[in-house]
């Protein structure tokens, strides 16, 4: 399989594991310790599952509270950092349950990927949208 199939599979995998609205489902995405930079200055470093289980789930609570129902990816664009690595740039789009777009975001992600699994170990919100 061409190494670019896996990182569309892991995206594509990983919207079937954000509709479980489980941190814990999401947390095997990524590597631990993992760097989350937000639109904030500061990034933030995640140093165990638990504390990205925890991370994702406040996101969850919150979309769920909010009425999203569901996400997908646009614009995928994958640059190769070597022959196991990867800069995977993509926009989400949240929707609520009529499938209307709530709020969208760019953001990029450094992956090591292989035959056997791959994963994130840094994401990086570019911008945010909120409609």
């Amino acid at each position: 399989m061409k190494k670019s199939r896996l990182v569309t599979a892991y995206f594509d995998d990983f919207i079937e594991v954000f509709l479980t609205f489980n941190g814990d489902r999401i947390a095997p995405k990524f590597t631990a310790p993992l760097l989350v930079k937000g639109t904030s200055f500061d990034p933030i470093i995640l140093r165990t599952k638990q504390e990205i289980s925890d991370y994702f789930q406040a996101y969850l609570d919150k979309y769920k509270k909010l009425g999203y129902a569901s996400c997908f990816y646009s614009d995928l664009d994958i640059k190769w950092l070597g022959n196991d690595n990867a800069m995977a740039t993509l926009e989400w789009s949240m929707v609520d349950s009529s499938g209307a777009i709530k709020t969208k975001w760019i953001e990029s992600y450094l992956l090591t990927v292989s035959d056997c699994k791959t994963v994130a170990y840094c994401t990086i919100d570019h911008d945010l949208e909120i409609e």
